[in-house]
């Protein structure tokens, strides 16, 4: 019968009568296993709070991030208040994914991105929440170049088209266009997509794309007249 129910079923069965820092799933994408599933809700749920209240836009961010199913909400609801209260714990949660995908870390960059996309929904960074990603990031062990670009990228007050597209502001014409073509092939939804990006990660990548296009603009635009062309 387990198997017939959504996800969600499964997961609050499990978080009713085990410990929910139970031994990793084996399976050949644990993306799909309840073990990824409950880890991700585990670090939303601390990032939502980390700033002393859960608001109304950092739920519907979530909510959409994870595409939630009207009728699995009452479920979802359920395994977020769950987690939410153990989420004290969310070093431990952090270190199952980082098992999880010790040999796919694009994994762990895209649920880091699901974190800033909360943390920023009511469009203030607060110092714990930065805190919180910061621990998250080290964990994770996502490079310090990758998560300046995140904060550069979420972050209004800390916009920089430099770190955006992770370059230096001595970088050529060249250097930019190649780092600008390369970031945009590595997060192209459609190639995402063919490669098993979940599809709730799909609309992060249309937003990191858009940034990257928009730092490219800006370095172009500062570029003295007659420059610019050689950047195209």
């Amino acid at each position: 019968m387990a198997e017939k129910g959504s996800i969600w079923e499964r997961i609050v069965e499990l978080l009713s009568h085990l410990n929910p820092l139970a031994a990793l799933e084996r399976h050949p994408d644990p993306r799909h296993t309840t073990t990824f599933t409950i880890a991700v809700i585990a670090l939303a749920a601390k990032i939502a709070k980390a700033d002393g209240q859960v608001t109304r836009d950092e739920v519907t961010t979530f909510r959409e991030i994870f595409l939630i199913r009207p009728e699995d909400e009452a479920r979802v609801a359920q395994v977020y208040n769950l987690l939410r209260q153990d989420a004290a714990h969310f070093e431990v949660y952090a270190r199952q994914l980082r098992r999880l995908f010790e040999h796919d870390r694009s994994v762990l960059k895209d649920v880091l991105d699901a974190l800033f996309a909360i943390a920023m929904a009511d469009g203030e960074f607060h110092p714990n929440e930065e805190a919180f990603l910061e621990s998250v990031a080290a964990i994770f062990e996502v490079d310090a170049q990758c998560y300046a670009e995140m904060i550069a990228r979420w972050v209004p007050d800390r916009w920089n088209p430099w770190e955006v597209l992770g370059v230096s502001p001595g970088a050529t014409d060249v250097e930019i266009r190649a780092r600008y073509r390369e970031l945009v092939r590595a997060s192209h939804p459609d190639q995402l997509i063919a490669k098993g990006l979940p599809e709730e990660m799909v609309a992060l990548a249309t937003r990191r794309v858009a940034d990257i296009n928009r730092a490219y603009d800006a370095l172009r635009a500062r570029k003295p007249e007659g420059a610019a062309s050689s950047a195209e």
